[in-house]
């Protein structure tokens, strides 16, 4: 006996709902219509008003979850039109009627060539439709696959088609462009709802799942609850598919990206079979498919242009359907794309934190996979650019016929050079990736390797190899091994092998060429990190004359010149110079559309210089504006983001601000311990800051403990004479100090005063203050002797700093008063007295 509630309401519901499918499938079946029934359910035809008068010939053309299609001929025009009217009856929920509302109100503010034309939408006796232009054709897909045939022999055919492709695809990426510049995201996006007429003008269709990113006021636009999925799941992004309410216009660039693969391919990027949960699963973790190894034709650049696309985070796919058409556009036209393969530290942090549980494979993995992709990039530039110099050699020469033939021969030269330099990146592709097995316990005794271990073992068998006669190719190994060094923090090897790279590279190309500027401004900025900025500063100086002559055709180059070779200055305390150089950087990047990757490292550049400048307001104004753009261009986890909010950290400590500066040191340094691990620079820098700040906060036997810890990792991995070793001193010190240890402090202020004797030019502010402190612990112990030359010579280095010293200055003059006064020196004391706030 079936279980009834007590008034018998929902049997009723239950019988009504019956009763209805019965009558839908009977008139389903035997064809019939009875216009007034129709008018209640579009299951029944359409209603009479529609083909009275204004629209003839309907014809049923197609059946889909929300509503019936039909074609017709408009009786005015007799152009062939196509009428979608809404399901009707117990079956159609409010969400159904609001979709199929949005839809017609999305169509209709919509114009493109490429977007379907609304041409009335109403209700008529109950039943809700809309009109618009019949497309004829066939999908996207199907399309594709018939002009793409070719026979297996005809390569040419085959390059054409998938030329003929990219272009097709363009053009529906510019309609969903024009959708989302009009604030609507489709969010249902396949071939299935793209159309392709006889001629090839392809349409996109059904926005029945679209939303407005503009709001609506009766909230119809946020239609999708969290954990509800709208859309086809295997084309469905990463944010999407988690059931995401606030996707926005890089979903759709996510699914354009699957399209596109797919046309290219004939397969998805990943396996579409199984559950929902596992396809979701993929969807959010799973990399896409080599397309190359799916489809030969397939170049790396364009490969690099799915990847992008294909992105799990949203932030590092194309930020809009535009610039991933823009970028196809310049494909198909042998232009340089602007989509970069991922960086190797990028790669190499996924990779990590994918395989956590075997750390010692991982690392190998990361390591060694990371360099192969390095050196990918680095010959598919070097490719590239023999092609960029053929062309213009060809241009330039196409008035003579001799030289013009030159010219054309040095083309195929480039054209068969950057053929060799793609497979060749194959190749070592393979060989490094190989190298994972030398992880495999059986191999290592059982240890676990660290990531420096597997990277010390990969650098050694890859530059072992018999390349003695391949310095170009041995240059880029170096470049690559140098830049995975410096990821890890290990100044020193880096360096080591960026100059062995500019070695190579100064052998073979002459001086202006772009490879050997790229390789000097390498160890510009890796000299900076190691600290030795004078070093720094004169490499910048020496090739500044040869950047600027080039700057018209390496304009990026001679801004990233400026920038570097203003940090140089920044840290020499040539604080004028520096701000010229910092400023040249920011307009050069803004000038060439650099992206905010670039502005954000230049905007955080010249924050820190207001810093030094002690104009804190607005240096945390830049570090806003730099933090904004970085997470725009890499996310919140790039560690680029990490160092400005150490930064925002520093100026809130400098403006007294201790309260809110204490968050933003301590995330700094937990997302750099999460990325690199407790002993890299950047993390030790961080925490040094806390130790400043907690001595700030009186506690200061947290101070100590962290100091202590923070200056015994600093000496196992920084150099000698690295200034960030006189920091941690100089921090350890005062903590002395304020303990009234001061024989502790004067031996840690002894120790930070040599390091900067060794790493500073004289006359540095930083030397004149490392000597101050020397001197004031010498004072508080009553040294007054000792302490009078070093208080003294920090006068005079001060002095000689002008204005910008004024302030130091003042203080030093304050601690010979006070050195006179407890010396039993009145006369002194008051001659220095009255020196404070006078001209040096």
């Amino acid at each position: 006996m079936t279980p009834r509630s007590p008034d018998g309401a929902d049997s009723q519901s239950n019988a009504d709902l019956i009763a209805a499918a019965r009558r839908q499938a009977e008139r389903l079946g035997d064809g019939s219509a009875s216009p007034g029934v129709a008018a209640r359910g579009a299951g029944d035809g359409p209603p009479a008003a529609l083909w009275r008068g204004r629209y003839q010939n309907l014809r049923e053309f197609g059946r889909g979850g929300q509503g019936i299609v039909y074609t017709a001929t408009q009786a005015g025009t007799k152009r062939t039109v196509a009428i979608k009217v809404l399901r009707d009856g117990p079956f159609t929920t409010p969400r159904d009627r609001a979709r199929f509302e949005r839809e017609v109100e999305i169509l209709g503010g919509l114009r493109h060539p490429s977007i379907v034309t609304v041409i009335e939408s109403g209700c008529e006796l109950g039943c809700d439709y809309v009109v618009m232009d019949f497309i004829p054709g066939e999908p996207l897909d199907a399309f594709v696959r018939k002009n793409a045939a070719a026979p297996p022999s005809a390569r040419g055919r085959r390059r054409d088609a998938l030329r003929g492709t990219i272009e097709l695809f363009a053009r529906v990426c510019d309609a969903v462009n024009a959708a989302h510049l009009a604030g609507v995201v489709h969010r249902d996006l396949k071939p299935s709802n793209v159309r392709v007429t006889p001629d090839g003008a392809p349409y996109v269709l059904d926005f029945g799942l679209a939303k407005s990113t503009r709001g609506a006021s009766d909230g119809s636009s946020a239609a999708t609850e969290t954990g509800q999925f709208l859309g086809t799941l295997p084309y469905a992004s990463p944010e999407q598919a988690a059931g995401e309410p606030q996707v926005d216009i890089r979903t759709d660039v996510y699914s354009l990206g699957v399209i596109l693969y797919q046309l290219l391919t004939g397969r998805f990027p990943y396996e579409v079979r199984g559950s929902s949960r596992e396809l979701a699963s993929r969807i959010a973790s799973a990399p896409p498919a080599s397309a190359r190894g799916l489809n030969p034709a397939i170049g790396h650049e364009l490969e690099t242009i799915l990847q992008r696309a294909l992105a799990k985070e949203p932030e590092r796919r194309y930020q809009s359907a535009g610039a991933l058409s823009a970028d196809l556009r310049r494909y198909v036209a042998n232009e340089p794309i602007e989509a970069k393969r991922d960086s190797s530290a990028y790669l190499a942090r996924k990779l990590l934190a994918r395989h956590a549980a075997l750390v010692g494979a991982a690392s190998l993995l990361i390591a060694i996979v990371a360099v192969g992709l390095t050196v990918s990039l680095w010959l598919w530039r070097d490719a590239a650019r023999q092609r960029d110099r053929a062309q213009l050699a060809e241009a330039a020469e196409q008035q003579r016929s001799r030289q013009l033939a030159a010219a054309l021969q040095t083309e195929g030269e480039a054209r068969q050079q950057a053929e060799s330099s793609a497979a060749e990146a194959d190749e070592i592709r393979d060989f490094v990736l190989s190298l994972f097995k030398a992880a495999d316990p059986a191999q290592t005794g059982g240890k676990t390797l660290t990531l420096r271990e597997a990277l010390d073992r990969g650098a050694k068998r890859l530059l072992d190899a018999k390349l003695e006669e391949r310095p170009a190719l041995r240059a880029a190994f170096c470049d690559a091994l140098g830049e995975a060094y410096q990821s890890l923090g290990a100044y020193p090897e880096a360096d080591a092998y960026f100059e062995q790279a500019l070695a190579l590279l100064t052998s073979q190309q002459p001086e202006d060429s772009e490879a050997v500027l790229r390789a000097r401004l390498q160890r510009v900025e890796l000299l900076v990190l190691r600290g030795r900025y004078d070093e720094a500063r004169s490499l910048a100086d020496g090739m500044a004359e040869t950047v600027m002559r080039e700057s018209a055709d390496f304009p990026l180059l001679a801004a990233r010149h400026a920038l570097q070779r203003g940090v140089a200055l920044r840290e020499l305390g040539r604080l004028d110079d520096s701000e010229a150089a910092l400023d040249a950087a920011l307009r050069g990047f803004i000038e060439h559309d650099a992206g905010d990757g670039l502005l954000g490292v230049a905007n955080n550049a010249l924050a820190v210089l207001y810093l030094r400048q002690k104009r804190y307001e607005q240096a945390d104004v830049q570090f806003a504006t730099a933090h904004e753009q970085i997470v725009r261009a890499h996310g919140p986890d790039h560690p680029d983001a990490a160092t400005i909010i150490n930064n925002r950290g520093t100026c809130r400590f400098y403006l007294g601000q201790f309260a809110e500066a204490e968050p933003l040191f301590s995330a700094a340094a937990e997302a750099f311990r999460r990325l690199y691990g407790d002993d890299h620079p950047l993390t030790t820098t961080a925490e040094n800051n806390r130790v400043a700040l907690l001595r700030k906060l009186n506690r200061p036997d947290d101070a100590e403990a962290l100091a202590l810890d923070v200056l015994a990792r600093r000496q196992a991995t920084l150099e000698p004479d690295h200034p960030e070793l006189a920091t941690s001193l100089n921090n350890l010190g005062l903590i002395y100090a304020d303990a009234r240890r001061f024989a502790e402090a004067e031996a840690v202020f002894r120790e930070a005063l040599d390091i900067r004797l060794r790493s500073m030019p004289a006359g540095h502010a930083a030397i004149a203050e490392a000597r101050r402190k020397v001197g004031v612990a010498l004072l508080r112990q009553s040294r007054f002797e000792e302490a009078e030359p070093l208080l003294y010579e920090a006068y005079c280095e001060f002095s000689a700093l002008g204005s910008a010293g004024a302030a130091e200055r003042d203080r030093v003059i304050r601690d010979l008063v006070d050195l006179y006064n407890e010396w039993g020196r009145p006369d002194d004391a008051a001659a220095w007295s009255a020196r404070r706030g006078s001209p040096a």
